[in-house]
């Protein structure tokens, strides 16, 4: 009977435990705050996953092939460090936030365009800001049918 007791109590103490979270699978969520996905791609080299967001003037601009830029656009390039995901094996998903790049447009003139890019929460890129833009709107933008 003391055994019985003894292995009751065990199993009880072992099942109320918490378990460890695991670092290696923890997520970092983005809030966009109201922008709307224009595209998202993989860096497999630097183990990198990035959504490239923008207002409804970005979008618009982007699907007709960054050619025609108009003051009020915002483009925010967010950067996630590759995670295995636990799930489905030999998959990734986005992990830790590595970089936030904010680029926005501004009409000084009304024939000059102004491009700000503002970096966060990370480097973005080794490069100056015109060749870091110019890398930024060098991707397409995803069309869904």
């Amino acid at each position: 009977m003391k055994n019985f007791l003894l292995l009751f109590l065990l199993t009880v103490t072992g099942a109320c435990s918490r378990p460890v979270p695991d670092r290696q699978h923890t997520r970092e969520i983005f809030n966009a705050g109201g922008l709307q996905v224009i595209t998202s791609f993989a860096n497999r080299q630097q183990q990198t996953m990035s959504v490239l967001f923008g207002n409804t003037a970005a979008e618009t601009c982007a699907l007709g092939g960054y050619k025609t830029h108009v003051p009020g656009e915002i483009f925010k390039l967010v950067t996630f460090k590759q995670a295995d995901n636990k799930y489905w094996y030999g998959s990734y998903i986005n992990g830790a936030v590595q970089s936030i790049e904010t680029i926005t447009t501004a009409a000084d003139a009304p024939e000059h365009l102004e491009y700000r890019l503002e970096r966060r929460h990370g480097k973005g890129g080794e490069t100056g800001p015109a060749a870091r833009i110019s890398y930024i709107f060098s991707h397409s933008p995803s069309v869904f049918p």
